[in-house]
């Protein structure tokens, strides 16, 4: 399966002419609750983002958006059982530092809480 490692799927190829083995890399993946922060950009936009790039993505919008739904799902879960910085898959993502836009702290403070019960 396409961006598939040992430790499941972090990523989505999106190779062009120039760059084989280009993609998009799941574990690098910015939290924005606000929406006052986001530009409505397409990638017909983005400076750096070849044509035939842009008909991958465009292409495979909705299987990237699902893995991404997915990979984030599975790093809150995983988090919350303080297991993100031990499992590879998790290791060197940027949602380490999205933690209290994930509800990762109400999350843990509920699970101590059950425990306690």
């Amino acid at each position: 399966m396409e961006g598939e490692r040992k430790f499941g799927i972090i990523d989505y190829p999106v190779p062009s002419n120039t760059r084989p083995n280009a993609g998009l890399d799941y574990r690098k993946i910015l939290i924005v609750n606000d929406s006052k922060y986001i530009v409505n950009v397409g990638i017909e936009d983005s400076d750096g983002v070849s044509k035939s790039q842009q008909r991958i993505i465009r292409n495979n919008y909705l299987i990237i958006c699902k893995q991404i739904i997915a990979y984030v799902k599975r790093y809150v879960y995983s988090a919350i059982k303080e297991r993100e910085k031990i499992e590879a898959k998790y290791r060197f993502s940027t949602l380490h530092n999205f933690h209290s836009e994930l509800k990762i702290i109400e999350g843990r403070e509920k699970g101590k809480t059950k425990k306690n019960s």
